[in-house]
């Protein structure tokens, strides 16, 4: 009986022993091992999904257009030292911010997830309703685009095609590749991935890549590499690989025009007719407008979806006009302004310098284009007033400027409500004179709603 007792005891702390092994065991209940991923299709596509925030988008506080010569960002954020040319290590806080296009920070972390991904899709097990080709191609695009923005903003930079650990430093300790072999690795990721990718997808996967996106960004970057900039000669030699490109500039063109009609020559993307029904420019300018706030329509090849709730899309506060209780961030300068061409198609001449002035109002008969891009002082904004200030203004037209008014036989300047020195907010709005209208939809409530305009 005691042998029987002693060997019942021991059993039973084996299975405990065992139960506590099993217990430790346990899988995490919050996170996905790399075997669960790559032996999952619905989760291979999860973690695809995520990639796709590595593109960014553009409707952000500061904006490309601020960081050159098109606007001004009210704020600063260094960004007057980036126009300068000038940036310095104080104030280089724009490139290194989630609104730089060619953050090298995130470009690289997002290629290095897709790098991952490439690398093992083709090991996933094949499952109704996924397609592990056209995710693939997806991959490849996403690779693509990350590298066409760091080739934008930096010229040749270091090719990382495979995954590396922890303990690879010395591996990692890349050079930068020439323009040409940057060039020449995007454009092969996207033929490849235009093999992959369908035409379109359905309404529910609107904003994912297609073989018409994949040729557009092929032509893009070749028309980026036509530019003049690439072929300019006096860079120092050891700059040369990095920021000139080895090649005829003309036959850039010639790539990048077959390029383009390769997209066209898809058949499903079509130029939407601005002028129907309209019988002013202005009608015109604002059907102009509506192609861009659209969330789909046939001239867009690719769209970054946005929904309200998330508040993932702001540039009506960002950039609306202060009297809406917007910020006004990114305004239009004089320069951006007086490129749109008159009607007539004549070029418009003067006010361009500091102290010009004219006696006729210079927004008369522009070409179309202008009124879907521009808020002045004296047009139409979308919507009604707040009602903290429809007293001020009733007929929702954008006050810019400062107004000499006589009262009781004397004269007094008044600023408009959309001016810093206004009544409302004068912390915020431009100095320009000028609001952002392309990209808004002037419908929406900006103190208090965000937009759903896509990033096209």
């Amino acid at each position: 009986m005691r042998n029987i007792k002693t060997y019942l005891y021991s059993a039973l702390c084996m299975l405990a022993l065992s139960g506590c092994s099993d217990f430790l065991d346990t899988k995490p209940l919050d996170q996905f091992s790399d075997a669960d991923v790559w032996t999952d299709p619905a989760l291979a596509q999860s973690y695809l999904n995520q990639i796709y925030s590595y593109m960014g988008h553009g409707t952000n506080e500061t904006m490309l257009s601020s960081a050159c010569d098109e606007s001004q960002f009210i704020h600063g954020y260094g960004l007057q030292n980036v126009v300068a040319s000038d940036p310095t290590q104080s104030a280089i806080y724009w490139y290194d911010n989630g609104a730089c296009p060619f953050k090298w920070r995130d470009k690289y972390k997002g290629l290095r997830y897709v790098n991952q991904f490439i690398s093992q899709i083709d090991n996933v097990p094949e499952k109704l309703g996924f397609d592990n080709k056209v995710m693939k191609g997806e991959a490849l695009f996403l690779r693509a685009y990350m590298y066409s923005q760091l080739v934008r903003g930096y010229g040749g930079v270091p090719i990382v095609e495979q995954v590396y650990e922890l303990d690879q430093v010395e591996d990692m300790k890349i050079p930068r590749n020439s323009l040409k072999e940057c060039l020449d690795f995007i454009t092969t990721d996207l033929d490849m991935a235009a093999e992959l990718l369908p035409l379109s997808h359905n309404d529910k996967n609107l904003g994912r890549i297609t073989k018409g996106a994949a040729l557009a960004l092929k032509a893009r970057m070749y028309l980026h590499l036509a530019s003049p900039l690439f072929y300019n000669q006096s860079y120092p030699a050891d700059l040369q690989p990095l920021l000139t490109y080895e090649g005829d500039q003309t036959d850039m063109y010639n790539k990048a025009k077959a390029a383009a009609q390769a997209v066209f020559d898809l058949g499903i993307y079509n130029l939407i007719d601005c002028t129907q029904g309209t019988t002013t420019n202005w009608e015109i300018g604002k059907n102009f407008q509506k192609i861009i706030t659209d969330k789909n329509n046939s001239e867009k090849i690719l769209t970054r979806q946005f929904l309200a709730n998330l508040w993932t899309n702001n540039a009506v506060i960002q950039n609306g006009p202060n009297g809406y209780h917007n910020w006004g961030g990114n305004t239009p300068i004089q320069d951006l302004v007086m490129d749109f061409e008159y009607a007539d198609g004549t070029m418009t001449k003067g006010l361009r310098e500091v102290g010009s002035s004219t006696t006729v109002n210079p927004y008369l008969n522009r070409e179309p284009r202008f009124y879907g891009t521009i808020g002045y002082d004296g047009s139409k904004w979308g919507r009604d007033r707040p009602a903290d200030v429809k007293n001020i203004d009733p007929y929702n037209e954008l006050q810019c400027g400062t107004y000499e008014v006589t009262e009781n036989g004397s004269k007094r300047n008044f600023f408009g409500v959309d001016t810093r020195k206004g009544p409302i907010e004068d912390w915020n709005g431009g100095y320009t004179g000028y609001y952002m209208r392309k990209i808004i939809d002037e419908a929406v409530d900006g103190q208090n709603f965000a937009q759903e305009v896509p990033w096209n």
